[in-house]
């Protein structure tokens, strides 16, 4: 790939600039929470300006161990202002087609939203914040270690989606600085047009 579409790479850069901007510039609509104690990559999941979600992504959503990262973990962390059950329910649904993409099953969408939602497996205490909240858990069925969790902080809904780490280790707290996520959303995006740059089916 040598950026012979729409936009060069400078343009591109601009793009990227632009859309951190507007990040930083609605992070502050709703309390957002990280991995305490996390040293690994950090990048930014869904983000909503407008209202919601935000989301703090910490290590590979898939499961390889990225330059910083801890052995696949991942642990990514949705604040919203409604009810965090349906962004769990969310997540599960973009889980599903991303596995129905790999194995290239066709998606039924139409399906898919509307099965009910499954009862949630079992309820786990999370401290946010040093205060323990009891969250809703679901575990992946299809995917062993990985589970989703609904929980509420002080009027924040909070969804979380977990792989390849025990519940029982996750501890969050509340961000104020986004700069290190950015950073990393900023190198993510840097190593995938490396990548792109460098394979052999270029153009």
């Amino acid at each position: 790939m040598r950026y012979s579409g729409k936009l060069t790479p400078e343009q591109l850069d601009a793009v990227i600039a632009q859309t951190q901007q507007q990040v930083r510039d609605s992070a502050g609509s709703l309390p957002l929470f990280g991995l305490a104690g996390w040293t690994g990559v950090m990048s930014l999941g869904e983000w909503i300006y407008d209202g919601g979600p935000h989301t703090l992504a910490h290590g590979d959503p898939g499961g390889a161990i990225e330059p910083g990262g801890a052995g696949g973990r991942f642990v990514q962390v949705q604040s919203d202002t409604g009810d965090p059950r349906h962004r769990v329910q969310s997540l599960q649904l973009m889980a599903t087609m991303e596995a129905m993409a790999k194995t290239s099953t066709a998606v039924d969408l139409h399906g898919l939203h509307s099965e009910p939602a499954r009862l949630a497996d079992r309820v786990v205490e999370i401290i946010v914040d040093a205060t323990p909240v009891l969250f809703e858990l679901w575990d992946d069925t299809d995917t062993p270690g990985r589970w989703w969790a609904a929980g509420t902080y002080r009027g924040c809904g909070l969804a979380i989606e977990a792989s390849s780490i025990d519940p029982a280790q996750v501890s969050l707290v509340r961000v104020t600085d986004l700069e290190p996520y950015l950073a990393g959303q900023a190198a993510r995006i840097g190593r995938l047009r490396r990548d792109a740059d460098t394979s052999p089916d270029t153009p």
